[in-house]
């Protein structure tokens, strides 16, 4: 097993987490969802991490006591920063994945409409988040109780990803777990439209999420790794 430490650096406002492991073959930057580092995105890196995947993980803009606000043009500039960040870093030009989740992976599907970037190489979404408006009265008192600095707009809440994901270049994995949550994230049917309308894309069906109960990761590590690691 590769020996991990956690080190942070930052970014201007940004602080990004990674894992420090030697000989990493593959960069993931892990994006979360809208209420900040969530308790499963640190076990998740670790795992990653074993299997010689370097992971990084951050607060956008409003989570966190991080300056600014939480609105979908803060958090594509926010990833824009990370990813040159990571380009900079790795001098032998390496690419870099994605593992999206939630609303996190509406925030990175817009990015990846707007910056073309050779450099991403793969993308993992976890509980795609096909409507935010389905889910708003929640979300803003969940937002609130967990101090986010929000500016959302009503055109960020009727965000729809399928334009975004029809012309994203990049590969995508679906991950969906069939439990009452994340089916309120996304239908069934939602989700056997996103991927009819992405060629190069895949679901891969779990029964349960990890976002309340970690030791789900388990179950999808090895499809992560895989995926992730395609092309390496």
């Amino acid at each position: 097993m590769t020996e991990q430490k956690i080190k942070s650096e930052n970014i201007g406002k940004l602080k990004v987490h990674f894992t420090e492991i030697s000989n990493p073959k593959v960069s993931t930057i892990i994006v979360g969802n809208a209420y900040g580092i969530m308790p499963y995105i640190k076990p998740l890196a670790l795992k990653l991490g074993e299997h010689d995947i370097k992971a990084h993980w951050f607060a956008f803009s409003g989570q966190e006591n991080t300056e600014g606000e939480y609105s979908q043009k803060q958090c594509i500039r926010d990833i824009d920063k990370v990813v040159n960040f990571l380009k900079a870093k790795n001098k032998n030009g390496s690419k870099i994945n994605f593992l999206s989740h939630c609303a996190g992976s509406l925030m990175t599907l817009e990015y990846l409409k707007q910056h073309n970037n050779e450099k991403i190489h793969e993308l993992v979404i976890y509980g795609l988040l096909y409507t935010m408006n389905r889910r708003r009265n929640i979300a803003e008192r969940k937002l609130k109780n967990s101090g986010v600095k929000y500016n959302l707009s009503e055109q960020d809440w009727a965000y729809n990803p399928l334009e975004a994901i029809e012309k994203c270049n990049t590969e995508i994995l679906f991950c969906h777990a069939k439990d009452k949550l994340n089916f309120e994230r996304a239908t069934e049917s939602e989700m056997e439209l996103v991927v009819s309308r992405k060629k190069n894309s895949a679901i891969k069906w779990f029964e349960k999420g990890y976002d309340a109960d970690i030791a789900e990761i388990d179950n999808y590590i090895d499809t992560y790794v895989s995926f992730l690691k395609k092309g390496s």
